[in-house]
């Protein structure tokens, strides 16, 4: 009997050392994985950066969307279901919630969401903002074109604090009529991602 036993304890043993290696060869793969997906990703976020009117981007982004939340989708299941059965070590329960966290979206959810960012990027990079100043700063002087935006904020605020909304104040803070009619010569403009960083 005492034979039986140590020969029981001895397969149970090799049987976890087992299991221990698939899980570690698992978590394996999937840290590779992770490291293609994030290459991927980084690699369309530098096209989308260089040359954002590229026709084949919307395409590749959809389709890298795509296989991302089916792989993810898959993945954490598998996880969750080996955490669930208490099979994880406390290294691979970090993994599991770092790589499973957050909200879940569709692929349809996730191109709504693609699509939106893709709009207020376009926004930043687009947008164009003036504000009239008793004196146009030259745009490479970024001390003196902060220093106006500063005057033009600060006097925003005074505004607001004698009870004007927040649109009025900012137009009431524009010169005065008289100003005014100069104002085309006396506008700092700031136009796109270039001028605004």
């Amino acid at each position: 009997i005492k034979m039986k036993l140590i020969l029981v304890t001895i397969q149970v043993l090799l049987l976890q050392n087992c299991f221990s290696q698939n899980l570690n060869s698992l978590f394996e793969k999937i840290n590779n994985d992770v490291i293609k997906q994030n290459r991927i990703a980084a690699n369309l976020a530098w096209e989308s950066s260089v040359n954002p009117d590229n026709p084949e981007l919307p395409d590749k982004a959809a389709n890298y969307q795509r296989n991302r939340i089916k792989w993810q989708d898959n993945i954490c299941a598998k996880l969750v279901a080996l955490n669930n059965d208490q099979m994880l070590n406390d290294t691979q329960k970090r993994q599991t919630y770092l790589l499973c966290r957050g909200p879940k979206f569709t692929f349809d959810e996730a191109r709504i969401m693609s699509y939106l960012y893709e709009q207020l990027q376009s926004l930043y990079t687009e947008a164009e903002i003036c504000i009239e100043t008793s004196e146009v700063p030259s745009k490479s002087d970024l001390s003196a074109v902060e220093e106006s935006i500063l005057s033009y904020l600060t006097a925003v605020r005074d505004k607001k604090l004698f009870g004007y909304n927040a649109m009025n104040a900012a137009k009431f803070a524009i010169l005065s009529e008289w100003e005014k009619k100069e104002a085309k010569e006396n506008e700092l403009c700031l136009s796109g991602e270039e001028d605004m960083e």
